[in-house]
């Protein structure tokens, strides 16, 4: 309950308010209320308080006590209240303003310069009095000493906002993850559709262009379980002028029998040889005009993507 509130409250039960360097207030319970101030609730009658002003009058302690109780707060700061209240109030009455006890009356200088009380025309339950300029006239302020024994105000954040923002960022970078991925695929599915189409033509250019020897081809048998290979000796190639070698790759013999494996299961005329068993040759033999070997390297060099050579007999 706020202090401004508990003058009147205070005076309506003990019929007497005093008020340390101001003076006392007492209700005069002879002056009956009216049957319609009864339906209106007035608690204070109009013209029931007298006040005695009285500037060396002591603090009240039954007061101070009732301050306590009413507000929560122990009696160092209420009567600490009390007078920063009152304090106020004077400095008030000294530059000529009214100081309103709420519910009560108003305190202010007359002409001679004395202390004068005027009461309210009615005061119900719990009024809210204002000056006759409009606005609040007083304002109660919280004693510095009030913060040791009240819990700490909680500080509003913005980590509410924060998490959406975040939580927002995150979704479009998963949509744009999303978006990328699948763009992606479809690129290599072209890439990869255009990659079979070379494959056939080039499959098809060869084919067009290479006739092999039957006679004299090389017949190399894989063991995958003891990944070596067997180079039977075969008859040389026909040493027409209109032969000649693509070579593919020359690796060693682990590299060699595995990229001739998959060469073989593609469905490639590759053939293996090796003259020393240590170097491996993976080869095309091709049976076309010499002119023609340019267009035939260039041809696989584009398909399988890497540097073909022309090894003529």
């Amino acid at each position: 309950m706020k202090l401004s509130s508990l003058f009147a409250e205070y005076l309506i039960q003990n019929k007497k308010l005093t008020l340390p360097g101001i003076g006392s207030f007492s209700l005069d319970e002879t002056i009956l209320k009216t049957p319609e101030q009864e339906t209106a609730g007035i608690r204070i009658v109009p013209g029931s308080v007298q006040f005695i002003p009285d500037k060396k009058i002591k603090p009240d302690d039954a007061f101070i006590e009732f301050i306590s109780k009413e507000t929560g707060k122990i009696k160092p700061l209420a009567t600490s209240d009390l007078e920063s209240y009152l304090e106020l109030g004077m400095q008030l009455i000294n530059i000529n303003k009214p100081f309103i006890l709420e519910g009560v009356g108003t305190l202010q200088k007359n002409g001679q310069n004395q202390l004068e009380f005027i009461q309210g025309d009615a005061f119900a339950g719990q009024p809210e009095i204002q000056s006759k300029k409009g606005g609040k006239f007083f304002e109660e302020a919280p004693h510095p000493e009030e913060n040791l024994f009240r819990t700490p105000p909680k500080i509003k954040s913005n980590t509410r906002t924060l998490v959406i923002i975040l939580l927002l960022l995150a979704g479009i970078a998963i949509i744009v993850w999303v978006a990328y991925y699948f763009y992606n695929q479809s690129n290599k599915s072209d890439s990869d559709a255009n990659t079979s189409t070379e494959t056939i033509q080039a499959i098809q250019e060869v084919k067009q262009d290479t006739t092999v020897n039957q006679a004299i081809d090389i017949t190399a048998r894989v063991d995958a379980s003891k990944d070596s290979v067997t180079v039977i000796a075969a008859p040389q190639l026909n040493t027409d002028p209109g032969s000649f070698k693509l070579i593919l790759e020359i690796a060693n013999q682990k590299r060699a029998l595995k990229r001739y494996a998959e060469l073989k299961e593609y469905g490639h005329k590759v053939q293996l040889e090796t003259p020393d068993s240590v170097n491996f040759k993976i080869y095309i033999p091709v049976t076309a005009p010499l002119s023609d070997s340019i267009r035939h390297r260039d041809s696989l060099s584009r398909f399988f993507g890497r540097k073909v050579w022309i090894e003529t007999n």
